[in-house]
C-alpha cells in the first residue's frame, strides 16, 4: 500500500466522519475538534479504530511496508510502537504501545520508573495494536496481496520497562535477535548513516526502498559496491 492509496483511505474517513481531515495538512489527524493523543479516553480509541478499519480496506502488496507507514500516521498523535520492517511479519502479532516516547524518572518515593506514557491515564491499563495478515489469492502486477486486520485496544499490563517494548512474536527470543542481526545489511547502514535521528519511521521506510532497489540509499549502496 503506498503513500497516494493510503491518502484515498483517509479521504474516505473524512466521509464517513467529519472529525478526520487530511493529516499532510498538519501535525494531527483530525481537524482539531477534539484532542486524539488522549488514549485514556474510550471514544478516542474508536476513533481511531475507525482509521484502522479504513486501512485495513486496502488490499496490500508489501504488509511490512503498509505497517511502517501506518506507524509514521500514528506518530502524529505521539503513538509510536516497535516496528521497523526489517524482519518478516508473523499472522498474528500484538505490539505494546507508547506515547510520547514513554516516561523515565523518579517518583516522590525516590525509586526509578520507566513506563508507556500511557498507563498513568488509564488506570494501570496499556494500549495495544493487534495485527493480522493473512495473504489472498489475488495478485496486483506480479505480487500477491495480503489482507491485514489492525484493532487498538486496552491491555491488562502496563509498560513498566524497556523489556515490555519487545513485540509478542510466534518466535523465540533468540530466533528474532539473530534475524535482526542478518538484516543489518548495507541498506540499513547506509541510511544509519544518513540521519542523526535513527532509529525512526521515516528512515526505516528509506531502509525498505533501499532493499528494492529504489531511492538514494540504494544509489548510495550500488556506487559503494563499485568503489
Amino acid at each position: 500500500m503506498d503513500y497516494n492509496r493510503l491518502n484515498k483511505v483517509l479521504s474516505f474517513i473524512k466521509e464517513a466522519n467529519s472529525t478526520y481531515t487530511d493529516p499532510d495538512a498538519g501535525h494531527s489527524l483530525t481537524s482539531g475538534s477534539y484532542a486524539p493523543f488522549q488514549v485514556e479516553d474510550e471514544e478516542n480509541i474508536e476513533r481511531l479504530n475507525k482509521f484502522l478499519r479504513a486501512f485495513s480496506t486496502e488490499r496490500h502488496c508489501d504488509p511490512k511496508q503498509s505497517l511502517v507507514l501506518l506507524r509514521t500516521k500514528l506518530n502524529t498523535i505521539g503513538l509510536d510502537f516497535p516496528y521497523d520492517g526489517r524482519r518478516p511479519l508473523s499472522a498474528k502479532e500484538v505490539f505494546n504501545m507508547t506515547q510520547f516516547g514513554g516516561r523515565q524518572g523518579m517518583n516522590d518515593k525516590g525509586e526509578m520508573f520507566a513506563d508507556d506514557g500511557i498507563s498513568h491515564r488509564t488506570g494501570g491499563k496499556g494500549l495495544e495494536l493487534h495485527v493480522e495478515t493473512t495473504p489472498l489469492d489475488t495478485e496486483n502486477e506480479g505480487e500477491k496481496q495480503h489482507y491485514m486486520m489492525l484493532k487498538m485496544m486496552y491491555s491488562s499490563s502496563p509498560i513498566n520497562s524497556v523489556g515490555d517494548l519487545e513485540p509478542k512474536l510466534s518466535v523465540a527470543p533468540d530466533s528474532f535477535k539473530k534475524k535482526v542481526n542478518e538484516e543489518k545489511d548495507a541498506c540499513y547502514h547506509a541510511v544509519k548513516a544518513s540521519y542523526d535521528d535513527f532509529p525512526s519511521a521515516y528512515a526505516s521506510g528509506q531502509i525498505a526502498q533501499c532493499r528494492k532497489g529504489k531511492g538514494w540509499a540504494a544509489k548510495k549502496v550500488r556506487n559503494k559496491n563499485k568503489d
